[in-house]
């Protein structure tokens, strides 16, 4: 829903759509799949990204 919501509507760039993507399906991997297992090698890369999105989300819901 973010993405049809908030990217496709303008208020979000699409880049955000593609990290909220990602970082739900690594959960339903994580949440779902018995053998998936993820690292630091693939986490690592989404810590700052995350941390971004999160502070433009604070941003706009602030007003």
């Amino acid at each position: 829903m973010f993405g049809q919501k908030y990217v496709m509507s303008g208020l979000f760039p699409p880049m955000d759509g593609r990290l909220y993507a990602k970082l739900q399906d690594l959960r339903e991997k994580s949440d779902y799949n018995l053998v998936y297992q993820s690292d630091e090698q693939e986490m690592k890369p989404l810590i700052d990204k995350s941390k971004e999105l999160i502070e433009r989300i604070r941003v706009y819901i602030a007003g």
